[in-house]
């Protein structure tokens, strides 16, 4: 798949003035995936700092990982 989204990049798009394969990879991940969990994983993340500020023992690495 490599060689031919390669090819797809070197001949097709560069001629027709398009977008690399790679950069609307990127957007679509953006739009579909990223917009949807951003919120989800920010209110999580805050749910535990506020757990941590309260006393409440926490997963210190699930957090820094998300961090």
């Amino acid at each position: 798949m490599i060689k031919m989204f390669d090819y797809l990049n070197r001949y097709y798009l560069k001629n027709q003035n398009m977008k690399m394969l790679g950069v609307i990879m990127m957007e679509k991940f953006n739009l579909l995936f990223h917009q949807k969990v951003k919120k989800i994983v920010l209110d999580a993340v805050l749910s535990l700092l506020n757990k941590q500020r309260n006393n409440e023992m926490i997963d210190k690495v699930a957090l820094k990982e998300c961090i």
